[in-house]
């Protein structure tokens, strides 16, 4: 019986082989046979569901036992860190603010103001509800958002491995997910409160569902939730559903399918936040699409005294019109002059438009240490670290994302030289980055930290370089190999 599927086996083979235009020889044979004998190699069963779903091409052999030692690698780093480093949300910066929302919501009385005790939309909902989830499961203490940032952080670096597998081989598989578990910015966000890592996990996540799943309507509405989730976190996830479908184009080489399938995947997204938009109109008596405080971001790079980076002169009611207006008017009375104001300076300075830039794109690729920045902000116990570690850390971090970005542009160049160029996940990763650079490099300003979610993506790139130059000092020496 089993020589009987075997022969059929080689019979399916066979047939595959030649309706791809394959030879038949003993070495494509074996290279097939060994494709199918993957465990994970065969994807489930046409409507099996999701849950039946299996990612084609992973395979628990010593890839995984490989990938699974960077992710404990990675983990155990992340732990270290939160455990020596003390940095609390008790700073008045993005993270105090993320903190005090979640423990509202924790508590049940939704999204307010902590400070003021009114309803609000200033910030993102998307990572205060899911503190406040982790709040209210596990308590409100700050060890639990840095526990859930060392999770998170840790399932990233085995998605990444996962998904450049896929496209890029095993070897710049292991690459990227080591790169990734060591990157020292990513362990420092760690200790933070605020959205890198949650975020960077959503990016990856879709990189990894993309890569995996056909280019079918489940995909899309998968992807569509996931990009939803990703607005409601952060504003770069508007352009996600772009990115999905520059990688449907040149995976299925036809422009009506890829329309299609992100027109799906934007309405999804779209339905994902419309709840959201709908309570803001309600208890805001104004249309708020998703925060006001994205005003505050768009001032920051639209105003005479902008320098491409962060800066805290922010255009506000004087104390007058507040007290008259009451806390919830003036926040919206607020977003909008600002809104106004940064319609004007476009419109009546179109050459410093021009100007800001390269400046801001200089600010977003400037080096890891400005990480630190936010590491570091005094807390009500003084400083975090001293200025020695500062500057050790910041010297490691430093070192480690210009060597990145540099193998990262020699990656993009050898993939796409490549003889079976993965055009798709490129096309994909090229989307990522188109997000950022359209958000930070001109709509907002640019800050190291924004980057941070990028990073994956150009360690994909960076994987390719790494690993080609490892295969070429193999075949050269005695050096060990990464299958």
């Amino acid at each position: 019986m089993l020589t009987a599927a075997r022969l059929s086996l080689e019979a399916n083979l066979t047939t595959t082989a030649r309706h791809w235009g394959h030879a038949s020889s003993p070495a494509s044979m074996a290279s097939l046979r060994s494709d199918a004998d993957q465990p994970g190699s065969l994807s489930a069963p046409r409507g099996a569901g999701l849950l039946a779903w299996r990612p084609r091409g992973v395979s628990w052999g010593a890839f995984g036992t490989r990938l699974l030692a960077l992710c404990l690698a990675g983990l155990l780093l992340r732990a270290a860190f939160i455990a020596y480093v003390p940095r609390d949300p008790d700073h008045v910066d993005d993270s105090l603010y993320y903190h005090q929302y979640a423990i509202s919501i924790a508590d049940g009385q939704g999204y307010v103001d902590p400070f003021k005790g009114s309803v609000t939309a200033a910030w993102p909902p998307g990572y205060p509800f899911l503190l406040g989830g982790a709040y209210k499961a596990f308590g409100d203490s700050p060890w639990t958002a840095k526990w859930l940032n060392v999770v998170l952080g840790t399932v990233t670096v085995g998605l990444l491995g996962l998904a450049v597998r896929k496209h890029m081989g095993g070897r710049a598989g292991l690459i990227a997910a080591g790169t990734l578990a060591a990157y020292p910015a990513h362990i420092y966000f760690t200790v933070m409160v605020m959205t890198e890592i949650p975020f960077t996990f959503l990016l990856v996540l879709a990189y990894f569902i993309i890569v995996h799943q056909p280019a079918v309507l489940r995909s899309a509405v998968i992807l569509g939730v996931v990009a939803g989730a990703g607005i409601l976190m952060r504003g770069e996830a508007l352009l996600l559903p772009v990115a999905y479908g520059g990688y449907w184009l040149l995976q299925r080489r036809s422009v009506r399918r890829a329309v299609i399938l992100t027109i799906v995947s934007g309405l999804v997204a779209a339905a994902c936040v419309g709840p959201w938009t709908y309570r803001n109109y309600r208890v805001m008596d104004a249309f708020v699409p998703i925060n006001t405080s994205a005003s505050d971001a768009l001032w920051t790079g639209h105003y005479a005294g902008a320098t491409g980076g962060i800066t805290f002169d922010h255009l506000k009611l004087t104390p007058e019109e507040e007290a008259g207006l009451g806390p919830k008017k003036a926040e919206v009375e607020s977003s909008a002059r600002r809104q106004s104001a940064v319609l004007r300076f476009m419109r009546d300075h179109p050459v410093d438009e021009f100007e800001l830039i390269p400046r801001k794109l200089l600010y977003l690729f400037s080096g890891d240490a400005n990480t630190m920045t936010w590491v570091q902000a005094p807390t009500s116990g003084g400083a975090v670290l001293s200025a020695i570690q500062v500057q050790l850390f910041g010297v490691a971090a430093d070192f480690y994302y210009y060597t990145l970005l540099s193998a990262s542009l020699v990656g993009a160049v050898l993939a796409w030289r490549r003889r079976q160029r993965p055009a798709a996940a490129l096309a994909f990763i090229a989307g990522i980055a188109a997000m950022f650079l359209f958000m930070h490099g001109w709509l907002t300003y640019g800050d190291a930290r924004y980057r941070l979610p990028m990073m994956p993506f150009l360690i994909a790139l960076a994987a390719v370089g790494i690993g080609d130059v490892w295969q070429a000092v193999s075949r050269a020496g005695d050096a060990p190999r990464l299958t």
